[in-house]
């Protein structure tokens, strides 16, 4: 009689045992599935190769390369001077090593328009000067403008251009000497050419009217 009771007595214990084991084999066969399936996973991302890029990086020349740089509306000049400029400089810096020598100047930096003259005209007058290049302007030490030397080309056509040139400086005291591009002095003659000494000097056009 008092083991049926015992009995009793143990059978809850027992069923909280029960309970309490079969939940933790439970949690541990989850906990072990799980750990399997991460071994799975971790393996495929180890030992699987890295899947290639659809667009491979590409090296630093290359990259750099096929970088297209932006149109420029300009570029750079290859010389400042023609063949024929630059052998006249070179003459120019031989013959006359104390005078300065100054290359592709404007009219405008060599002469002025007058203050006496209306302001219209000085404005008119200015943008034209500005407009017309000569090869070379010769100064002396203190940059004041002793002769300016034009380079002519075989079959010039801009003859009122240097028409208006020659009465320009002619005008301003400026001695003003047109050269053939194709025909340099010597070396030895530059300086009497430039400085005016025993040289023919050209005729001065009497036309005042500007080239447009």
């Amino acid at each position: 009689m008092w083991f049926g009771y015992l009995l009793l007595a143990l059978l809850p214990i027992a069923a909280v045992a029960y309970i309490f084991w079969d939940h933790r084999h439970k949690a541990a066969r989850r906990d072990a599935v799980s750990a399997g399936r991460m071994e799975e996973l971790l393996g495929v991302a180890v030992h699987a190769p890295r899947a290639e890029s659809a667009e491979p990086a590409l090296s630093a020349p290359v990259a750099a390369a096929e970088i297209a740089k932006p149109a420029l509306p300009y570029v750079l000049r290859e010389r400042l001077l023609t063949p024929p400029q630059t052998l006249l400089y070179y003459l120019l810096k031989t013959g006359l090593p104390d005078y300065a020598i100054f290359a592709q100047m404007s009219v405008a930096s060599v002469l002025d328009a007058a203050a006496t003259v209306a302001a219209y005209a000085r404005e008119e007058q200015t943008r034209i000067f500005a407009r017309h290049i000569v090869d070379f302007v010769i100064t002396d030490k203190s940059t004041r403008p002793v002769a300016v030397l034009k380079l002519t080309q075989p079959g010039e056509t801009q003859h009122a251009v240097l028409s208006s040139m020659r009465t320009w400086f002619a005008a301003a005291g400026v001695r003003y000497v047109e050269l053939d591009a194709a025909a340099l002095p010597r070396k030895d003659a530059v300086r009497a050419l430039v400085l005016g000494a025993a040289v023919p000097v050209e005729s001065v056009s009497a036309d005042p009217a500007f080239p447009q």
